[in-house]
């Protein structure tokens, strides 16, 4: 009896000696980055896209990006600061695109465009009842999430890891796919998700706006490989 009594007491101070990080400390933690107030920043001229990547990992902030991409190219902006926080770089960037918006939510960045696409075309709206991945490679994780979309396309597919890529552990229930996006950028080391809607009115067969790729020049995909999900790493190169 003694000696489970002592094993049972160690096991709990073991426990409580294991930091565990709250969703609470994970948004205290990206507000205090938000907040810094920078003298200089110069993240010399870039897109949209390049600009917010380049911001997210200058400063390790997790961001989810889900915007409709203009017809035509992309302008190329000079942004910078000075004595400016990280949110209003962040803020005067979105600016540049008028249907966006930001919004801090749950340890995440977000960079959405609400009302430029029907909710019922939004797969980011989709709920998902169970979503569960137990240490599996991140990309693994991403399939999942694409087949929830589009079901059944990639039946048969095998899916590698890049040397030291992590793996990961989610389980959520009655979420939605921007939840699980938000989970796995929080939870691996790929840290911003990034989706580019097209502004073609004509959904895909599943029903849902059609998306570009933005390492094809913002190409249109084509239904067997919708919808274009991306997750990417600080310091990955960006389109």
């Amino acid at each position: 009896m003694k000696s489970y009594t002592l094993a049972k007491t160690l096991a709990l101070v073991i426990c409580s000696l294991v930091p565990v990080t709250s969703a609470s400390q994970t948004s205290d933690d990206l507000n205090t980055k938000l907040e810094k107030r920078l003298a200089n920043y110069n993240p010399g001229v870039s897109n949209f896209v390049e600009a917010l990547i380049r911001v997210s990992s200058d400063f390790q902030i997790p961001m989810g990006i889900a915007w409709v991409k203009p017809d035509g190219e992309l302008e190329k902006i000079p942004f910078a600061g000075k004595q400016t926080t990280v949110l209003e770089i962040i803020e005067s960037i979105v600016k540049t695109e008028p249907t966006c918006r930001v919004e801090v939510r749950g340890g995440v960045v977000h960079i959405l465009a609400p009302g430029s696409v029907p909710e019922n075309q939004d797969f980011l709206h989709l709920r998902v009842k169970n979503f569960e991945v137990v240490n599996g490679y991140v990309d693994l994780a991403l399939l999942k999430v694409h087949s929830l979309i589009s079901p059944s396309k990639h039946s048969g597919f095998s899916v590698g890891a890049e040397p030291g890529e992590s793996r990961v552990a989610v389980k959520l229930q009655d979420s939605t796919v921007a939840d699980i996006l938000d989970a796995l950028v929080l939870k691996s080391s790929r840290k911003v998700w990034l989706v580019t809607f097209s502004t073609e009115l004509n959904p895909t067969s599943a029903g849902f706006r059609r998306t570009l790729n933005p390492w094809a020049g913002f190409s249109a995909v084509p239904d067997a490989g919708e919808p274009a999900l991306n997750l990417l790493r600080w310091g990955d190169k960006v389109p």
